[in-house]
């Protein structure tokens, strides 16, 4: 039955075309539903109640139709009943479960999904963190099983699960239209990842066609075939200095996050694996800042989540970020945030 359905467009009602597929005979649905405020779709539903009614009925065909390793992707906005629902239905152990993020979708229980995909904005709104460095520490900490597929705009993308970060960068072209960059992107990732590729061939393969795309207007007509991309992927380069900076980037904050309260220029100089006096030029130039600065600004900033975070005291906080002088901790902080620690945890009650 299903190899008469394949390689064709059909145009049908989701759900009488999802009914007409057997049971577990799909490896990969990419959907987007919908959505219900503030769009024209209100007109095919009377209420809110009809609506999620309504998906229900489509989240059980797909669990049904999906095969048990199969991957669901889910790309939906500001709903977060319709992909709590959806989380729940598709809660297999060995099937993968994508989502990708809009806007402000908080209430989702990370640990329920597989992969997440987000920009960089979106991750700063999750993790409250300053930086993408920050928040990737964050998903790691907090949800260590989870993969992460963060992308960074010009920067490129990083990927990150339990294991490693792997860091891609954009390809250099001329950009005309970049409405369907984003969506070819998470596409051809969401396509590797069903193949069961090695995540560097993904990131490379996802970037290329995302690059191909902005070349042209529109967004579907702009996304190009698998053939073409592979064409093109020896063709376009890529942009090597700012990839290797960021991975620099990534690596100091790893090592300083990992090792705060003992950091050493040696021991970052080790971690990179070049001499202590190459690490400090190194440093110097990707931040802006001698390692000492860095180092001090760092600390001070992991002072403050903690004092408004956690209720450890001072001098315990003092000793956390790796310092043994509390009154010298106390001036440098009055410096950078205008008052003592003491007053600053109070904002933690208002």
């Amino acid at each position: 039955m299903i190899e008469g359905m394949l390689n064709r467009v059909h145009h049908s009602d989701c759900l009488e075309g999802l009914r007409r597929l057997p049971d577990e005979s799909i490896d990969v649905i990419v959907t987007s539903p919908p959505y219900w405020k503030g769009f024209e779709y209100e007109a095919y539903f009377n209420s809110y109640k009809q609506y999620l009614d309504w998906c229900e009925k489509w989240l059980k065909e797909c669990k049904r139709v999906l095969k048990p390793t199969g991957t669901f992707y889910l790309n939906v906005i500001n709903d977060s009943e319709i992909t709590i629902r959806a989380f729940e239905l598709m809660e297999i152990a060995t099937r993968k479960v994508m989502f990708k993020l809009h806007d402000k979708v908080q209430q989702i229980d990370l640990n329920m999904i597989s992969y997440l995909i987000l920009n960089e904005i979106e991750a700063k709104e999750i993790s409250k963190c300053a930086n993408a460095q920050k928040a990737l520490a964050y998903f790691r900490e907090k949800f260590p099983d989870l993969k992460v597929m963060l992308t960074l705009g010009s920067k490129g993308c990083i990927y990150q699960d339990e294991k490693e970060q792997k860091f891609c960068p954009i390809f250099k072209v001329d950009a005309v239209d970049t409405t369907g960059a984003g969506d070819t992107f998470t596409g051809y990732f969401v396509g590797g990842i069903a193949n069961e590729n090695k995540i560097e061939k993904i990131l490379k393969i996802a970037s290329c066609a995302s690059a191909i795309s902005v070349t042209r207007e529109g967004a579907a007509p702009s996304i190009p075939y698998m053939d073409e991309v592979m064409e093109q992927i020896n063709c376009l380069k890529a942009n090597e200095v700012d990839m290797k900076a960021e991975i620099l980037r990534i690596k100091i904050e790893q090592y300083l996050d990992e090792n705060l309260m003992d950091a050493s220029l040696n021991g970052l100089a080790n971690f990179l694996g070049y001499s202590p006096i190459y690490t400090s030029a190194l440093v110097k130039k990707i931040t802006d800042e001698t390692y000492k600065k860095f180092l001090q600004k760092k600390r001070l900033e992991v002072s403050a989540t903690l004092l408004l975070q956690t209720d450890l005291s001072i001098n315990e906080i003092v000793k956390k970020v790796g310092y043994e002088n509390a009154s010298f901790f106390r001036k440098i902080f009055e410096e950078k945030y205008g008052t003592t620690p003491l007053n600053y945890r109070k904002r933690k009650v208002k």
